[in-house]
């Protein structure tokens, strides 16, 4: 049997309490325009490197807003004492979340906040790697509004968002009427289609430009759950924490916004979020969105439970993942397609790898599958940098090793040509469409098994394994499906796990035990001993370091010495 060599750090454990939460957040098609966007971009080369918004690199300047209400100024019910939030001010996190300047130092002098996030996952050295920097606000509005019985609550939830929006954008320009709002216009907003003849994924505009757009604005109201439980109960019921923006709030909300020295800002690129979320659930929360906003990525592992066109949901990690995630990093197929770093490409000549710390060095392997659209990834966190731990309240300690998923994408590299014969998201790779969601698809090394389950509650229930399944079972760090409403069939939606029926559930509970292998922990990180089967899983592959007969990959050494961080496979 042969092997493939790679090298890793050193030991850094975490353990942190239990929640079973996830977000939900809407980008409504008509934002996409997507029919439009792949007609007029037949024949035409498209990179993703070059971004939705705005091309991740350089530094981007935001505005950040947060939302309280004149209504709770007095209010003493128990629901509006928020730990984390005055019902006057900003949260306890958000006068450090974002800096005012970019730091292009190391990896060890980053900031532990949105900025220095985006600085560690880019490499940013001021020259090359995306720096997220801003300025946070605060206003006070009105949360009145009269709901309309002849609407759905859709309509009616979209039109509250919409007066809150205008409210808030209101008392910026009232509230801060020397603010230079030039300063978060520094770049051409090339999602908004035709502008300067520019398109999405099309043209690299990270050089500065102003085009009376702010960059990037995003708005977090202090609701309480009694302003939003008629929208989230009954019937017709809405479940949405927020909602990612662009080249949509122009024209529904009929701005211009803001006005300084006679010039007008509109915005059109951005994201709200209604529940008033703690730093570890706001933090991922934020990087999400403003992953579909200015990357134009759907959603991948875990996130909203979407399945994209597979059966089931696969758990992980990224900034397009669930906010309950094994670390608080971004993939390196992400990193790959924003342009910000390249892996190692296996080829069928060489047989031994050392792989770094994916955190501290970018470094990971890319293994492309012989005759596929698929490549599997192999990732080295050793959990020495605080962005490489959990950031959520989610139990289950994550172990120190090597992490692996399989990328299922069409094009082999992150630019694509987009055919004359397009026919919307089939041809058209990395789409930010539902259709494309879901396509990283993780390992864990307790292998894929057969489960029996048994209710222990309404929608709970305990999960036992049975027996090893490598072609078609699952592991724990997937979604599985059952009968939950026990009528014999179980309900199964392409594409979408956010609306309509989609029978399917995370293994909260396995052999009677609470588990949150969904969220991240021991039970997927390859180490010492641990082997890969790739039978069934995979096609053979034609590589050294994989015999044909035994499929296997072996970790056989570790060697966790600081200066010379070693964990071989």
């Amino acid at each position: 049997m042969k092997q493939l060599t790679l090298f890793s750090v050193q030991l850094l454990s975490s353990l942190l309490l239990f929640s079973q939460s996830n977000f939900h957040c809407d980008y409504d098609p008509m934002q996409q325009q997507t029919e439009n966007f792949f007609t007029q971009n037949k024949g035409n080369n498209l990179c993703m490197a070059n971004g939705n918004a705005h091309t991740p690199k350089g530094v981007l300047n935001t505005m950040m807003v947060f939302v309280t209400f004149t209504e709770d100024q007095n209010n003493t019910n128990a629901e509006n004492n928020i730990y984390f939030w005055p019902k006057n001010s900003v949260p306890n996190y958000a006068t450090n979340v974002l800096n005012l300047g970019p730091n292009p130092g190391s990896v060890s002098s980053k900031s532990n906040n949105l900025t220095g996030y985006y600085e560690t996952m880019s490499g940013y050295n001021g020259t090359n790697g995306f720096s997220v920097t801003g300025k946070v606000f605060h206003v006070t509005i009105s949360k009145q509004f009269n709901y309309d019985n002849n609407k759905s609550k859709l309509e009616n939830l979209e039109n509250f968002e919409n007066t809150l929006c205008q409210r808030s954008i209101n008392a910026l320009q009232t509230q801060y009427p020397n603010e230079d709002w030039s300063q978060y216009d520094k770049r051409d907003n090339i999602n908004r289609s035709g502008n300067r003849g520019t398109r999405t994924f099309e043209t690299d505009n990270s050089a500065l430009y102003s085009d009376g757009v702010i960059d990037y604005f995003s708005i977090h109201f202090r609701l309480l759950p009694s302003d939003l439980n008629i929208y989230r109960t009954g019937q017709g019921a809405i479940r949405r924490n927020g909602r990612s923006y662009f080249a949509y709030m122009k024209s529904i909300l009929g701005l211009p916004d803001l006005t300084k020295n006679n010039q007008n800002f509109w915005i059109d690129c951005g994201h709200t979020l209604f529940d008033p979320f703690d730093f570890p659930k706001f933090f991922p929360y934020f990087t999400h969105e403003f992953g579909h906003g200015v990357f134009g990525l759907a959603h991948h592992m875990g996130a909203n439970d979407v399945t994209g066109f597979y059966f089931n949901s696969y758990y992980g990690w990224g900034m397009m993942a669930d906010v309950s995630k094994f670390f608080n990093t971004s993939n390196a197929w992400e990193n790959w397609t924003y342009g910000w770093s390249n892996p190692q490409i296996a080829t069928p000549n060489i047989q031994t790898y050392s792989i770094k710390d994916f955190v501290t060095t970018k470094d990971a392997i890319k293994i492309p599958i012989p005759n596929t659209s698929q490549a599997l990834w192999i990732e080295n966190h050793q959990l020495i940098n605080f962005f490489d731990n959990k950031n959520t309240t989610n139990i289950g300690n994550m172990t120190p090793g090597l992490y692996m998923y399989i990328s299922d994408y069409e094009s082999p590299e992150n630019c694509v040509l987009v055919p004359s014969s397009a026919r919307y998201y089939e041809d058209i790779p990395y789409s930010r469409m539902l259709f494309w969601a879901n396509r990283l698809k993780v390992l864990s090394k307790e292998g894929n098994k057969d489960y029996i389950y048994t209710a222990t509650g309404t929608n709970t229930f305990n999960f036992t394994t049975i027996a090893d399944n490598p072609i078609s079972g699952a592991h724990s760090a997937q979604s599985l499906r059952i009968d939950m409403n026990k009528d014999a069939v179980i309900d199964y939606k392409s594409a979408t796990a956010n609306d309509g029926s989609n029978e399917h559930t995370r293994v909260y509970n396995l052999n009677n035990s609470n588990v949150a292998n969904w969220s991240g922990n021991s039970s997927s990180a390859f180490g010492v001993g641990d082997e890969l089967s790739i039978s069934g899983l995979l096609p053979i592959l034609n590589y050294p370091f994989i015999d044909n007969e035994q499929d296997r990959l072996t970790v056989i050494e570790n060697n966790n010495t600081p200066n010379n961080p070693i964990q071989t496979i």
